[in-house]
């Protein structure tokens, strides 16, 4: 007869927790399961480098499809989502939506190690909760539930593991979210919530055709020094930033509506359809139509929009 390899310490330690278990009312009526997310299409890596990662912010600026999944594990740093503006450290955990504007800032220190977990849902909405929900404070059994995520994704281990170790995490994150530390979102240096008080009027559905002009007004600056800046706060030039903003809401109206692409156009504050077709063109590399149709990996995006 083989031997017995099992751990007889984790054995007895599971019967004696199993002992406790309460006996059942009805054996026909269990606790409900939430909305199932499924993550695919996972992918994992970490960021090592403060620079690489502000760098690949101004670079990319990935207005996706994908979720995004930030847990910085060393180091600490500004993140803005849309409107919003989140100071996030060592312990923390944060969900980007597809078609979210992010933005990385001030990153601290120069060596840092913050976990990225991309994917897609085939249905979000057990994610909705999470939305502009800022930071999550993970616990010592979040971090046991994430541990696995990592470790099987080393070992190469199928898809399926991959996929319900992520989505245990996932849940974990919704359980975990009426109990997270609210971090402030002030800022202490000059000008350093210009892209949050720009996005914050940019995304008014009235703003959305908002020109320089405009804009200047609400902010209560002149149309030449909201230019400098910005651009000196952010490293970006505000026109670009805008119509990136337009673009990122197009792409969410195609993706998620059915709306047609004039009503999308006219949505995003574009003056024709023709103007909108071509912008959308020149930044996604396909035509509304298309991307549509499901045309979402067009490579390089983002070029040539000064």
């Amino acid at each position: 007869m083989p031997e017995n390899t099992n751990n007889p310490t984790r054995i007895a330690e599971l019967s004696a927790l199993s002992q406790q278990l309460p006996v059942p009312v009805d054996y026909f009526t269990g606790r409900k399961v939430a909305g199932r997310i499924e993550p695919t299409e996972i992918l994992c890596f970490s960021r090592l480098d403060a620079q690489v990662l502000e760098e690949s912010s101004e670079q990319h600026r990935d207005y996706h499809h994908r979720y995004v999944l930030v847990c910085p594990l060393v180091g600490e740093g500004w993140v803005y989502l849309d409107a919003q503006a989140w100071k996030i450290q060592a312990g923390d955990a944060l969900l980007f939506f597809p078609f979210q504007f992010h933005y990385f800032s001030e990153i601290q220190p120069e060596s840092i190690n913050w976990l990225f977990i991309t994917f897609e849902v085939r249905d979000g909405g057990a994610l909705e909760c999470l939305r502009e929900s800022g930071p999550v404070a993970l616990d010592n059994e979040a971090f046991s539930v994430l541990e696995p995520v990592i470790q099987y994704w080393l070992g190469n281990a199928c898809g399926e593991r991959v996929s319900l170790a992520l989505e245990l995490f996932l849940h974990q994150l919704i359980a975990s979210k009426p109990a997270r530390q609210k971090r402030p979102a002030a800022r202490n240096v000059p000008h350093a919530d210009l892209l949050k008080r720009v996005n914050i009027e940019a995304f008014k559905p009235i703003n959305r055709g908002l020109g320089l002009k405009e804009l200047s007004r609400l902010l209560g600056l002149s149309e030449s020094r909201l230019r400098y800046l910005f651009r000196e706060t952010t490293g970006m030039s505000l026109g670009k930033h805008l119509r990136r903003l337009k673009i990122l809401k197009a792409c969410e109206l195609l993706q998620r509506s059915e709306l047609s692409v004039s009503e999308i156009a006219q949505n995003c504050g574009f003056d024709s359809v023709y103007t909108f077709s071509r912008a959308f063109k020149h930044y996604c590399r396909v035509s509304p139509l298309l991307y549509r149709r499901g045309v979402k990996r067009y490579g390089e995006v983002g070029e040539g929009m000064d």
